[in-house]
This record gives structure tokens, C-alpha cells and sequence, in this order.
């Protein structure tokens, strides 16, 4: 059965789209880029509004806060940066990792930041003052993600080192680590219900985790390639993945099952989000291509794709 099927192909005239993400309550999404360029868009007139500049260098993530006010992004150029959406410009910078910063997002309240990099640390940053809060250091590798756990108290992070840690940010102490993937983590997903951790890695599975109790509930395997992202739908029954093999699954993290398989882009996928309804799915590649999926009885009822 199909669930989502290929709308079109968007255009941009950033080069080498590195990140796309959704804005949490429309159909915006903001771009980055390999030369240090961030776009907002909106998908549904075309309009692309205006570039945000400041970076000289790769730009590895970009994030909408959860009230769309505010952008977060991380860069090659070993800063993190704030931006105003409405002003459509930077209004902070935070350094103090020394190499490349691989992730970087907003606490629940969107008064803080937490910031991965190569330099093996986790670091908090305080939104207002832009001071680092807190460095949370263990990981024996590249860390890969770092996320807040829903209480705004926790960080979950992943590593090159193939272990999963749990942090307590007032202590900076490591609560627990989660074992079982065999190679890189790529990194991790938390759901919408905040139950659930969703990590992927270089093992091609995506393993399923129980937030509290940290023990593996799920191992879900058919990607011939690394995985390079996952998404959750707003069910927190459904997630969405895509590889280095080319393809975006989907799958019933309760049974463990693919669900369906999406093909179209000719080379590695590299960035994914799922719009605010859950009714979108946009992907990116490094074919180029700015692919958008819709779900097919979305897709029966709008004009906006027709």
C-alpha cells in the first residue's frame, strides 16, 4: 500500500544544499548551504525570501525554534548562530568549540542551546547572554547529535564511539548509556510523545529505545547503507528515515516493519523534515534536488500541488 507519493521538485539557487527543515506551524522551510548561506522559503507561492548571510563556511544543520521565531544554526566555521526570523538577521553568535560543530539545538523553552562537535564535547548555551552554560565531556569520538530531552533537564547525545549517553545538564554528570549499535551513531530522534529515542548509524539499523527504562525495544533493519536521518510523525508510531543507499522508508516503530519505500533521487540523501501536519515530506540530495512527497489523500484534496 502507498501511503506518500512525488509532488515535484523545488528549485533554489543556493549551491549545495546541506539542511532543510519545516517551520513548526506552516509551509515554510528554511535551506542551508555549502558557502554559508541560509534561505527561507515558502513552498506553496515560490516566494523565496531573503538570504541570511554570516557564515564562511559549510553550514552542517539549520532549526527552527518551536515558536518560529528564532533560527539556530552550526557551521565548519566552529560558531553557532542566532538569528531573528522576522528581522532576517543574526542577532548572536556562540563560540568556544574548536572544531567543526556538527549539531546544534533549542531547549523546550527555547531559552537555551545545545551544540555537538568534533572536538568530542556537548556544550550548553545560555540564549540571552550567549554564554556557555555547561561542556558535558565522555564521549571517546566525534559527537554526532546532541538533543534536550523533553524536561529541559536531560541532553541525549551520539557518537562516532557507537554509544548513546544520557546527561544530567545541573551536574554535567552522565546518567546512563545506551549500547547496541556496532558503528557510528549518526544520531537521534526524540518523539513527539516524549517517550522514545530513535537512533540510526552507520550499522544501517535504526534502534528503538524506551527514554526511562534506556532498554532497547526495537531494531528496525532494510536500508542497505547508512543511515543518514530519521523523522518522527506527530503519532510517534510512524518514523521516516533516509540513506545513503538512496531510498526513504518508512516504518511502524511498534511492529518493527517498513511500510513503504520512497524512490526518486539518483544519489545519497541528506536531509529530511516532515511538515507541521505530517501531511509533507521534503527531502534533500546530493543529486541536487529538493524533492517534495505528499501524502496521497492530502494530495487528492489541495490545489497547491496539482
Amino acid at each position: 500500500m502507498k501511503y506518500f507519493k512525488s509532488l515535484k521538485s523545488l528549485e533554489s539557487n543556493l549551491k549545495s544544499i546541506t539542511n532543510v527543515k519545516f517551520a513548526p506551524d506552516s509551509y515554510d522551510i528554511i535551506l542551508s548551504s555549502g558557502d554559508g548561506k541560509i534561505q527561507l522559503c515558502d513552498i506553496i507561492t515560490r516566494k523565496e525570501f531573503k538570504i541570511l548571510n554570516g557564515y564562511s563556511d559549510w553550514i552542517n544543520k539549520v532549526q527552527f525554534s518551536s515558536d518560529g521565531k528564532m533560527i539556530v544554526s552550526c557551521s565548519y566555521d566552529q560558531t553557532i548562530r542566532l538569528w531573528d526570523v522576522k528581522l532576517r538577521k543574526e542577532i548572536k553568535k556562540f563560540e568556544g568549540h574548536f572544531l567543526d560543530v556538527l549539531g546544534s539545538q533549542f531547549s523546550p523553552d527555547n531559552k537555551m542551546i545545545v551544540s555537538c562537535s568534533k572536538d568530542k564535547t556537548i556544550r550548553i548555551w545560555d540564549i540571552i547572554t550567549g554564554k556557555e552554560i555547561k561542556k558535558l565531556e565522555g564521549h571517546k569520538d566525534i559527537v554526532t547529535d546532541a538533543k534536550f530531552l523533553p524536561d529541559g533537564k536531560r541532553i541525549v547525545s551520539s557518537s562516532n564511539d557507537n554509544i548513546i549517553c544520557i546527561w544530567d545538564i545541573k551536574s554535567g554528570k552522565k546518567i546512563s548509556e545506551l549500547r547496541g549499535h556496532t558503528n557510528s551513531v549518526n544520531g537521534i530522534e526524540l518523539s513527539p510523545n516524549g517517550f522514545i529515542i530513535a537512533s540510526y548509524s552507520t550499522d544501517k539499523t535504526i534502534r528503538i529505545w524506551d527514554i526511562e527504562s534506556v532498554k532497547e525495544l526495537k531494531k528496525l533493519e532494510g536500508h542497505l547503507n547508512s543511515i543518514n536521518g530519521i523523522k518522527f510523525f506527530l503519532d510517534s508510531k510512524i518514523i521516516v528515515s533516509y540513506s545513503k543507499d538512496k531510498t526513504i522508508r518508512l516504518w511502524n516503530i511498534v511492529t518493527g516493519k517498513e511500510i513503504e519505500k520512497l524512490e526518486g533521487h539518483y544519489r545519497e540523501i541528506i536531509g529530511l523534515d516532515i511538515s507541521f501536519d505530517s501531511n509533507l515530506i521534503i527531502s534533500i540530495s546530493w543529486d541536487e534536488s529538493i524533492q517534495l512527497w505528499g501524502k496521497i489523500d492530502y494530495y487528492l484534496h489541495t490545489k497547491y500541488f496539482t
